[in-house]
């Protein structure tokens, strides 16, 4: 790792509560921002199925809260999510828990089709240079579609399609999807250690 000193020069001031220390990995505040520690792992097994250590040694972020139909209020399925990363790629494993998995729609196998959010979706949006201007959006659904975007100064490219992969899975009470992006694939700071994120469920 960079000396502190020089991580601080390089990483924009964080919007939200201090990077927790490990082994803590989730911090929240009481505006209910939410800083994230991504957990170092020495290899994946990319299978979809949520059972390395990494899910069970680490705490994942949950607690979410809805945007629809009551926006604040807490959401209605139980969701986890992790984020880890190794030599080569970011990982993020997410479990959505279902009080009726008989009501989930995966119907959709095409790439970047509209209809994708129509299904039962995971999504995720990052932020490689912290600005809240550029970055890069992702969906899959329960049945391993995937849709993708980039965003330049605020303006998404619905053309534009990356190199990543996801792998999903079922269990009895809902549903777990990883997804996999390699580092070569994405523009990010050189030298940052600071990443804004952001994770939705539909």
């Amino acid at each position: 790792a960079a000396p502190v000193t020089a991580q601080k020069a390089v990483d924009p001031p964080i919007q939200g509560p201090p990077i927790p220390v490990a082994p803590e990995s989730v911090a929240r505040d009481d505006q209910g921002r939410v800083s994230l520690r991504a957990v170092r792992v020495p290899s994946v097994s990319f299978d979809g199925y949520l059972d390395e250590p990494v899910y069970k040694n680490t705490l994942p972020v949950s607690d979410f809260v809805q945007q629809e139909p009551t926006e604040g209020a807490p959401a209605s399925e139980k969701t986890e999510v992790w984020v880890y990363y190794d030599d080569e790629n970011l990982y993020v494993g997410a479990r959505m828990w279902e009080t009726d998995p008989s009501r989930r729609v995966a119907t959709e196998m095409r790439r970047d089709a509209n209809n994708l959010f129509n299904n039962d979706h995971f999504a995720l949006t990052f932020d490689g240079f912290y600005d809240r201007r550029n970055g890069y959006g992702f969906v899959v659904n329960a049945a391993g579609a995937l849709l993708d975007w980039s965003t330049t100064n605020e303006q998404p490219n619905n053309s534009w399609n990356g190199v990543w992969d996801a792998k999903t899975s079922t269990f009895s009470n809902g549903w777990a999807v990883e997804i996999r992006f390699p580092f070569r694939s994405f523009r990010y700071r050189q030298g940052g250690t600071i990443w804004g994120m952001n994770f939705r469920r539909r």
